[in-house]
């Protein structure tokens, strides 16, 4: 898989990836930290066709990451 990744601002990174084989996906994910320990995710990804799969499988995500440390 290849990944480029490119931040946006301080709080804010961009990342595109895609596969090198034969059944092709393909990933784009927005990653926004909120503060310093809230952390929103946004991915959007599809597939390629293959013989076995009728069209293209999309999908769509959102996250949120909390981080918590002890001290």
């Amino acid at each position: 898989a290849v990944r480029i990744e490119k931040g946006l601002s301080k709080r804010t990174k961009l990342s595109y990836s895609n596969t090198l084989d034969q059944n092709q996906s393909r990933e784009i994910r927005l990653e926004q930290m909120l503060d310093e320990n809230i952390t929103l995710n946004a991915t959007a990804g599809d597939r390629s066709r293959n013989n076995t799969q009728a069209r293209p499988g999309d999908s769509f995500g959102l996250d949120v990451r909390y981080r918590f440390s002890f001290e």
